[in-house]
């Protein structure tokens, strides 16, 4: 499912609180930026409306914030398919780009001339949540299986097909714990192929904030994760990794689609069946 044309133009759509860092890539920019804001300032929504092109205050977690705002009232209230964005940037509103929208814009050239389905910065710091987004030395970018929903992007058509179709879906989904993978697989499918996703090295970011330190977003996400058996078997990991543009555009030419775990997902569903059976005894007692 190939593009023609590709747009030049990207969109950035950050759900941000009170001490979201966004500000910092709302100048000198050439990408359209939205801001949903979860707080309760006036002022603070007052400052962010002013930078960005669209502003709404809503109440709820990331992927929540995504399915009632870009699925609900964007695509399917307005019609907006996204077809006049190249990608959509989804970055947590904790993560810091040293040199602004400069960043940014360096960020979705190289997505670009990588042919990247999807796409992350590679984080600068020790502030991980897997070990295959941390920035690799020496190398443009690595690839990946699936990238993070800390800042995740997508080609614009696979944000829509893919990821809005995953969330849209997975109507549980709040924290978004799993979405990532199960993008993946639905993205391969839209694509009859392999899915190209990368960790950008050369333009890395810096996340914050502590991993965990968001109590209630881990909870809930420790439950949706537990109704993904995928998960148990196909965490983020790290691909090979590519010294030139030149060296990911070939490797990355024929990718086939990831095999499925048979016995793992069977196994997991097992576990699933017996906790199943054992709450029913208990609750008969």
């Amino acid at each position: 499912m190939e593009r023609k044309p590709i747009p030049s133009r990207d969109l950035v759509v950050v759900m941000a609180g009170d001490r979201s860092l966004h500000g910092r890539i709302a100048e000198k920019r050439n990408f359209d930026l939205w801001v949903v804001y979860y707080g309760d300032s006036d002022a603070v929504a007052a400052e962010y409306e002013a930078k960005a092109d669209r502003l709404w205050r809503r109440k709820g977690l990331k992927i929540e914030l995504v399915r009632r705002v870009l699925l609900e009232e964007v695509y399917f209230g307005e019609g907006c398919d996204f077809s006049q964005y190249r990608y959509v940037f989804l970055p947590d509103d904790d993560i810091m780009f040293e040199n602004g929208a400069e960043d940014l814009h360096a960020l979705f050239a190289t997505a670009e001339q990588i042919k990247a389905d999807a796409f992350q910065p590679a984080v600068k710091n020790d502030l991980v949540s897997f070990q295959a987004t941390r920035q690799m030395e020496g190398v443009a970018c690595h690839s990946v299986n699936w990238v993070e929903n800390m800042m995740p992007g997508y080609r614009s058509d696979l944000f829509r097909t893919a990821f809005l179709g995953c969330i849209h879906a997975l109507e549980y989904q709040k924290s978004g714990w799993g979405v990532e993978l199960m993008v993946a697989k639905l993205a391969e499918a839209a694509l009859g192929r392999g899915f190209r996703a990368f960790v950008i090295d050369r333009h890395p970011a810096i996340h914050t904030r502590p991993v965990g330190q968001n109590g209630i977003v881990h909870e809930v996400g420790r439950d949706e994760a537990s109704l993904l058996p995928q998960l148990s078997h196909n965490l983020l990991r790290t691909g090979a990794g590519f010294r030139t543009i030149e060296a990911a555009v070939a490797h990355t030419a024929n990718l086939k689609p990831a095999p499925r775990n048979t016995l793992a997902i069977e196994l997991y569903m097992q576990k699933a069946r017996l906790a199943r059976k054992l709450w029913v005894n208990l609750m008969e007692r």
